[in-house]
């Protein structure tokens, strides 16, 4: 029953490389999907082996040209590289299929340790999320937003705490967001 299936990009050393290979992989993996009704959403992760951008991984789903395949935006993978999200605003928002956020203190320390550990809510760390939220929001993207969140001490704590924090976090979002877009509202 699940309409969206998530593709990262991959980290294996033993990985081929290559925009064009990797459009071509997709456009094939596209048809799978139209067979079985599902959608498929290609994510560049910031430890990914030949993609870790979501510039390059927009340019594959772009090549691809297939209906079935969109990107997945992930704001910690985006900040934690330093990428800028300018560019993000020039992407159709009907070609995203899911936007994922987390925040996360700067921290010195490999980016894969760093994202599986310290991620938190929006607006609970250094990253620039409502930059990143805002330069989706201009792209005309009407999906929905996930926290994805890897936190040891939210895996320890209260299920229904973190869930209200959670939701505390994205109204907090929204409302910076909007006072970026409109500075008169600040």
């Amino acid at each position: 029953g699940a309409e969206l299936m998530l593709i990262c990009s991959n980290v294996s050393p033993q990985s081929l490389g290559g925009i064009d290979r990797s459009a071509h992989d997709l456009n094939e993996l596209g048809d799978l999907a139209a067979r079985h009704g599902v959608r498929v959403g290609f994510e560049a992760l910031a430890w990914g082996r030949h993609v870790n951008d979501y510039r390059d991984a927009w340019e594959i789903v772009r090549r691809a040209n297939h209906e079935r395949i969109g990107l997945i935006l992930d704001s910690f993978h985006t900040l934690a590289r330093r990428s800028p999200v300018e560019p993000i605003a020039s992407i159709p928002g009907d070609r995203i299929e899911l936007v994922q956020l987390a925040d996360a203190p700067q921290l010195d320390m490999d980016v894969l340790s760093w994202s599986r550990h310290f991620r938190n809510f929006p607006g609970q760390g250094d990253l620039p999320v409502a930059d990143f939220l805002r330069a989706v929001e201009a792209t005309g993207y009407a999906g929905p937003l996930s926290l994805e969140i890897f936190n040891d001490q939210f895996r320890s704590g209260s299920a229904k705490r973190v869930a209200v924090d959670g939701l505390r976090s994205l109204i907090q979002l929204a409302d910076q967001t909007a006072r970026l877009n409109d500075p008169a509202k600040a």
